[in-house]
């Protein structure tokens, strides 16, 4: 029973990775080299972050440049969230060169930002909680006066 059981959960979760470590493990083949580090990539500094507090990547830290940062379903966001609930393009974080607004982009379902909907360009600042359907992500400022600070909990486990 356990043995089927255990199976069933391997095979399922192969089909929802697809290649995955699982299916790795199972065959003991050495998983894919790694691709090449982020430091490669010319780095711009970064404004704030979005810290993932509940959802499917709890501790991940999204970095908000000048250029802002987008969070949908689609592909081309910054925040890629598979919920059909959540907008092709459901919000997004801009800098104005002083501070971040975080801005509903007309979405049927809603962003909520400290439990209140937001229906225009809002404000941000450190340790505001945003939420779009199931995703919860922490606002963290960064700047000369404010140190990152990130609650550890929040930090992935190695």
């Amino acid at each position: 029973m356990a043995t089927a059981l255990i199976g069933a959960l391997a095979t399922a979760l192969v089909r929802m990775l697809g290649r995955s470590s699982v299916q790795y493990a199972r065959r003991r083949l050495p998983l894919p080299a790694p691709t090449p580090a982020a430091s490669s990539a010319v780095r711009t500094p970064s404004i704030g972050w979005l810290v993932v507090s509940e959802g499917l990547e709890v501790g991940r830290m999204y970095p908000i440049t000048e250029r802002g940062l987008t969070i949908g379903r689609a592909p081309e966001n910054d925040i890629v969230a598979p919920n059909a609930l959540i907008s092709r393009r459901h919000a997004t974080i801009r800098w104005d060169g002083t501070r971040c607004f975080l801005e509903d982009l007309g979405t049927r379902n809603g962003t909520v930002l400290n439990g209140e909907a937001v229906s225009a360009a809002h404000p941000l600042k450190n340790g505001d909680e945003i939420a779009v359907t199931g995703l919860a992500l922490r606002f963290q400022a960064t700047d000369e006066t404010q140190s990152l600070r990130v609650d550890p909990r929040l930090m992935p486990r190695r």
